[in-house]
């Protein structure tokens, strides 16, 4: 029963990443959704975490390129399940720029800090995780203060709200991953099938 809790609570921490990386980090007007919607995508992607370690413990995902091809499928999975009006805004364009280019990355971005947080042990990587973040947050800044004004897909936001929803949601990140941390040193691939 321990053992089912930890591997539920590493699922959850990744769940969570892809969460803040896909409603924060590609911010798709998520000031807007209810408390409702919130419990129902952080639902969604835990069990697209879920399915993704499934999948990369079954098939053996060991490369970069691998670990691409199943992000895609989270991408598409994401867009379509999750968060549609996102994905059929413009549909043969969004397609391509918003799901598998923008959930794509951020995916593959989430699921590689859950990777090095997970590998407690090599601090050598923590390190390098330091200019991944810089780059994200640079990326976040000029996305959240910038496509509103070229593509009104949302309407623009204060920086403080755009800081505290990403406060808040980071911060659950943080306390789950305190958590799972501990049990994610325990836990080998085939765990996750």
């Amino acid at each position: 029963m321990r053992k089912t809790l930890q591997i539920w609570g590493v699922r959850l921490w990744l769940g969570a990443l892809f969460l803040f990386g896909t409603e924060v980090l590609v911010w798709v007007n998520s000031a807007q959704y209810t408390p409702i919607d919130w419990l129902l995508r952080a639902i969604g992607y835990t069990l697209l975490a879920t399915l993704m370690l499934d999948l990369a413990a079954r098939f053996r995902v060991r490369d970069v390129y691998d670990t691409m091809a199943l992000l895609a499928i989270f991408a598409l999975l994401a867009a379509v399940l999750i968060s549609p009006s996102v994905a059929f805004v413009d549909f043969p364009r969004t397609l391509l720029t918003r799901v598998l280019g923008a959930y794509g990355l951020v995916g593959l971005e989430m699921l590689g800090w859950w990777l090095v947080m997970t590998n407690a042990h090599d601090r050598r990587m923590r390190r390098l995780l330091l200019p991944a973040v810089a780059w994200n947050g640079f990326y976040w800044g000029i996305w959240m203060r910038w496509m509103p004004v070229f593509n009104p897909t949302f309407m623009p936001i204060s920086l403080t709200d755009a800081l505290f929803f990403a406060g808040v949601l980071f911060g659950i990140v943080c306390v789950i991953g305190f958590y799972a941390q501990s049990a994610a040193t325990h836990l080998k691939p085939l765990d996750f099938r």
